[in-house]
C-alpha cells in the first residue's frame, strides 16, 4: 500500500474513534476527497442540476506557418487541427483538399474547385467538414506578420576605400 494512503486511513480511524462512528459511512468522504488518488474526478452535481450544453465539434482548420525558399525547392509549413493538416507542402501538393499552387515570401496561393486564393501566413482557414469550396471571408488572421529590414545597399568603390570608411565611422563611436 502507498504511505500516503495508509496515512489516511489511519487518521480516518482516529477520527471515528474520536466521534464514536460505528459504521463504514463515516469513512465515505476518504474516497470521495482523497487528494492523493491520481484517478479522482470532480464531484458530480445533483440529479436536479442543469448541464451545460455540449460544444460543438469544430471542423479542421489549418494555418499557414511559414514559407521557405531555396535554390532548388520552396516549401511552405502548415499546422491544424487534425495530423493530415501538420506537414510541409511543395508545389502541387495537396491539404486538406486544397492544392499549393504558388509560394511567396508571406503568402501561399491555393487552389480549391478551379478558384485560386492567397493565405497570408498566420492566417488560419477553417473548412466545413466534407467542403474544399475556397472561403470568402472566413480567412482569419491571427497573427501579425513582422517585416524582416532588409540589409543596406552595399557601398560601390575599392574596398579598401569602404575599409577607410568604416575605421572612420568606428573612430566616431568611440569619442
Amino acid at each position: 500500500m502507498n504511505a500516503s494512503r495508509i496515512t489516511l486511513i489511519v487518521l480516518a480511524c482516529l477520527l471515528s474513534v474520536a466521534k464514536g462512528a460505528e459504521n463504514l459511512d463515516s469513512f465515505r468522504i476518504i474516497g470521495q476527497r482523497n487528494i492523493f488518488n491520481l484517478h479522482r474526478t470532480p464531484r458530480r452535481p445533483e440529479t436536479g442540476a442543469v448541464r451545460p450544453p455540449p460544444r460543438p465539434t469544430v471542423g479542421d482548420t489549418f494555418t499557414l506557418v511559414g514559407t521557405m525558399a531555396y535554390e532548388t525547392n520552396q516549401l511552405a509549413f502548415f499546422d491544424g487541427t487534425s495530423s493530415d493538416c501538420r506537414k510541409a507542402l511543395k508545389l502541387d501538393d495537396t491539404i486538406a483538399g486544397y492544392k499549393l499552387v504558388s509560394i511567396a515570401f508571406n503568402s501561399v496561393r491555393l487552389e480549391a474547385g478551379g478558384q485560386p486564393f492567397d493565405l497570408r501566413v498566420g492566417a488560419r482557414l477553417p473548412r466545413a467538414a466534407g467542403s474544399a469550396a475556397p472561403p470568402s471571408t472566413n480567412i482569419e488572421t491571427n497573427v501579425e506578420v513582422p517585416t524582416v529590414p532588409s540589409a543596406p545597399a552595399a557601398p560601390a568603390g575599392d574596398p579598401s576605400e569602404i575599409l577607410k570608411k568604416l575605421m572612420q565611422k568606428r573612430e566616431q563611436e568611440m569619442k
